[in-house]
């Protein structure tokens, strides 16, 4: 539960509007409170509206990948976008954010099929925990790794069990 603050958008926002370093320390500080997401989303803001490229950078890619409410990796992704121009790390990083939620979808696991077990006796089994509220899961299978033609390949998807808002 987000604690109660005593910060106002209107605070948030005159510290992204003012580009000095202590006011990004003291951004990056509030950005790790517990607060509410409208709040954090202006932290997010006023972060990217910052002037120092490589922390702002190094923001978005330590954060934007961390099981945050899609809200606030939408805003990472918007800087991203606004700051592609001034520096092409940031075009670079968007790509590799619309990659990684892939339209609102979370990429938990990359299977390598060559990796997995080929003995139909000996599956190899994998467990995932979606640590915050996952609201939609799919599974895309390629089995286009066999050169059998009588085996296209095949994975094995089984005992799921899902419990929604944990």
């Amino acid at each position: 539960m987000a604690r109660k603050t005593t910060y106002s958008i209107e605070y948030i926002k005159s510290l992204g509007k003012e580009k000095f370093d202590d006011n990004f320390d003291l951004l990056l500080k509030i950005f790790k409170e517990d607060l509410p997401i409208d709040i954090k989303r202006e932290v997010v803001s006023s972060i990217g509206r910052q002037n120092n490229l490589d922390r702002t950078l190094n923001f978005i890619k330590k954060e934007a990948f961390n099981d945050h409410p899609m809200e606030l990796v939408y805003q990472m992704f918007r800087t991203c976008l606004y700051k592609k121009d001034k520096d092409d790390r940031f075009d670079k990083l968007g790509k590799q954010i619309l990659e990684y939620y892939n339209n609102g979808w979370k990429t938990k696991r990359i299977f390598n099929p060559k990796e997995m077990s080929t003995n139909k006796d000996n599956l190899t089994n994998y467990v995932d925990v979606f640590e915050s509220g996952a609201t939609k899961i799919r599974f895309i299978i390629r089995t286009n790794y066999v050169n059998n033609t009588n085996n296209r390949g095949r994975m094995v998807v089984g005992n799921i069990n899902y419990k929604y808002g944990i």
